[in-house]
């Protein structure tokens, strides 16, 4: 069994990021049910859900679409988005292997030896050899030729000065193409170990070939990066035809045009036309050698490098290896294995509200960036930047954090706080309004009694946390509650021909609801039973949970149900991207890093509000001196015992403030779940309490 390491929270508050999103961990094992197809008393019947839109929900018909997705006239939720959604909660629960997911190659630059990043790509780079090149493609594959060496160089640095006249001004908003390349004569000469070129003679252009002259070499000359106090641009000798050209490996190729053509703030140089990239020349582009072996390549001379591994190395084999079928796998099917359920659309209850209400901005719906190691990777050690693991290290130092997924943002209306200077590019969808409602139908057929209660589980989540669905969940979009009614079919009758309830003739006989409800219980008993049991199995004595504990009290799953939250979801402020001014520009230069889903939702905040302002404020106020405060994890569940008396509370938002402690002293209580002796002001707000204050006593 692969021991998967475990992300510790950052005890210092500046080391501290936050995010829309954050991570399900990866699981130590995984479940394998015992074969079997469900056989004679397999469980068939059908599922009636309804989904109550919570905050706007936009799902579209394709990648771009503005409308809401359409079946002819009718407004529907589509049945591979709802299984979808339901699967990804099935597999947590169910201790399910770790897919799909895109198992590619990341991208990456940085200078700064006061990173880890930067530190690896420093001494990446000193491992490599450079050489220039030209990209070609034929049919779907890349490859590089070699570009010819002139007094033991393939390139030439070209001094500004010599060609200012011959490119076009540009502005840092308009991307690099055709104008920024053009073939030169030079005459270069050997100065410092490296070539550099005074003054380009004879001829300069883009079309057809001149004859250079006077010891001249035609090359090709093309702009990077316009940066100040840079001096050179570079020109690239022609192709050495002669040379084996050099296989691009596939995987490659898709991480440098991923990269390449991801929105940016600055251009990059995209790649031109095989056919017209330098008159047929191909595209000039620096390639980089380990080991007599391509690495990689790119458009300029310190291009961004690949990760020396690709994401899937970072998942325990067990956890992404085919093998045996997990439950999931049992219940939805995959290639080469039929599932047990159909899920039917979901169509729009027109009666239930107005199904739009103008447009939402739904800011940069963009592809997630994984490159950002200190929130994609466990960090065992994320105190000090120096100790941050990075996708540079071996799969053996750290492993991936584990499944994304984004936090519920509770009043979020058509017009969510998406700031454009901060993400870029943005587009406008039309969601269906809060309220609306959509129902439709799921049908099972020879379900084992686990699988049944796998799959109800997914559906009928605890009444204080709501599912995730369609676009734009980073800005708030897309919350949805589920609701759902089981009806079990009679096998022993199920072909016989009966009469309905609406006095219809149809050939199924519907369980008797009493009985069907019985069943259901045990499906779902069952399934509880046996993942706590799979779980108490795997972990030492002392870790293991009790056996009457919920689904949601297992790790993994219970790092979900945090995620879920609806009624508790962590403030605004706890949740939302990273800007790039003040306190978070700090967090970003120092690689702050992303606590785990019960650390943001349970993290205290200091607060500088004197305590007699506090107890103004409050409505009611009951003091226990000497009282005992235990934390438990999830979302901000506080127990405080006083003698015989024990109270449980959720404490609303970020309210909890803890006076008199440092932060040092605040944090590593907290992390460490420790019991302290405190007096605690409690304060009484509607139907919660809010635990204001607490400090040590005497």
């Amino acid at each position: 069994m692969t021991v998967v390491q475990r992300h510790r929270d950052p005890a210092k508050r500046v080391r501290v990021s936050h995010a829309p999103y954050n991570f399900v961990p990866l699981s130590d094992r995984v479940y394998l049910p015992k074969a079997s197809n469900g056989g004679a008393k397999g469980l068939s019947g059908e599922i009636e859900y309804k989904i109550l839109v919570k905050t706007p929900l936009f799902v579209g018909k394709r990648p771009g679409d503005t409308d809401f997705f359409k079946r002819g006239d009718e407004y529907v939720i589509p049945g591979g988005a709802v299984r979808g959604m339901l699967r990804f909660v099935a597999r947590v629960i169910s201790f399910g292997r770790f897919t799909p997911f895109e198992d590619r190659f990341l991208v990456f630059r940085g200078f700064d030896p006061g990173t880890p990043e930067g530190r690896a790509y420093n001494e990446l780079i000193k491992k490599l050899d450079i050489h220039a090149g030209f990209l070609r493609k034929q049919g779907d594959s890349f490859f590089i030729q070699k570009a010819s060496t002139v007094k033991g160089h393939e390139f030439v640095k070209v001094a500004y000065a010599a060609v200012k006249h011959y490119f076009k001004p540009r502005k840092p908003d308009e991307p690099y193409g055709p104008s920024d390349r053009m073939w030169v004569c030079l005459k270069p000469r050997v100065d410092r170990d490296w070539l550099v070129v005074d003054r380009v003679q004879d001829c300069i252009g883009i079309k057809g070939r001149s004859k250079c002259k006077g010891g001249s070499v035609r090359a090709m000359l093309f702009r990077t990066g316009d940066v100040r106090g840079k001096r050179f641009h570079y020109a690239f000798f022609e192709p050495d035809e002669k040379a084996e050209a050099i296989p691009v490996p596939g995987q490659y190729a898709d991480a440098y045009l991923e990269d390449l053509y991801k929105t940016r703030t600055l251009f990059t140089r995209h790649l031109m036309d095989s056919q017209d990239a330098g008159h047929g020349m191909g595209e000039p582009v620096f390639y980089y050698m380990l080991d007599n072996e391509l690495y990689f390549f790119g458009p300029t001379r310190f291009s961004r490098m690949r990760s020396m591994h690709t994401i899937g190395a970072f998942v325990p084999g067990e956890l992404r290896s085919p093998g045996q079928p997990d439950l999931v796998d049992t219940i939805f099917g995959k290639p080469g294995l039929r599932g047990k359920i159909s899920v039917g659309d979901a169509l729009m209850q027109h009666d239930e509200a107005s199904p739009f209400d103008g447009t939402v901005r739904g800011g940069a719906l963009c592809r997630p960036r994984p490159e950002s190691s200190q929130h994609y990777l466990v960090q065992p050690e994320p105190d000090d930047t120096d100790t941050l693991k990075t996708w540079y290290d071996g799969p053996g130092a750290t492993t991936l954090r584990g499944a994304k997924f984004y936090w519920h943002r509770p009043g979020t209306s058509n017009n969510p706080d998406t700031s454009p200077a901060r993400h870029g590019t943005f587009r406008r969808v039309k969601p269906v309004t809060v309220g609306s409602g959509f129902a439709g139908v799921i049908r099972f057929d020879n379900l084992t009694e686990l699988q049944l209660g796998c799959l109800l589980t997914s559906i009928d989540l605890p009444i204080t946390k709501a599912h995730r669905l369609g676009l734009g969940r980073p800005f708030g979009l897309g919350s949805v509650r589920m609701e759902a009614r089981t009806r079990l079919f009679d096998k022993s009758a199920m072909y016989t021909q009966v009469t309905s309830e609406s006095g219809d003739e149809t050939g199924i006989k519907v369980m008797p609801q009493d009985e069907s409800e019985k069943v259901v219980r045990n499906a779902l008993e069952a399934f509880r039973n046996e993942m706590v049991r799979f779980y108490n199995e795997g972990v030492e004595r002392d870790n293991r949970i009790s056996g009457r504990s919920s689904v949601w009290d297992i790790p993994g799953p219970r790092s979900l149900g945090v995620l879920l939250e609806w009624t508790n979801a962590p403030a605004r402020e706890k949740t939302s991207y990273m800007g790039f001014d003040g306190d978070d520009a700090q967090r970003w230069t120092r690689r702050a890093v992303l606590p785990t889903a019960e650390g943001v939702a349970s993290r205290a905040m200091v607060s500088t509000t004197s305590t007699e302002s506090i107890v103004e404020a409050a409505d009611e106020i009951e003091v226990w001196e000497g009282a005992l405060l235990v934390y438990e994890p999830g979302p901000r569940l506080l127990r405080i015992t006083h003698g015989q008396k024990k109270t449980e509370m959720v404490a609303d938002r970020d309210m909890l403030i803890l006076s008199n402690l440092s932060n040092e002293v605040r944090n590593r209580l907290i992390k460490k779940k420790k019991a302290i002796k405190v007096i605690a002001r409690v304060a009484h707000e509607g139907n919660k309490y809010s635990l204001l204050e607490i400090w040590p006593g005497i």
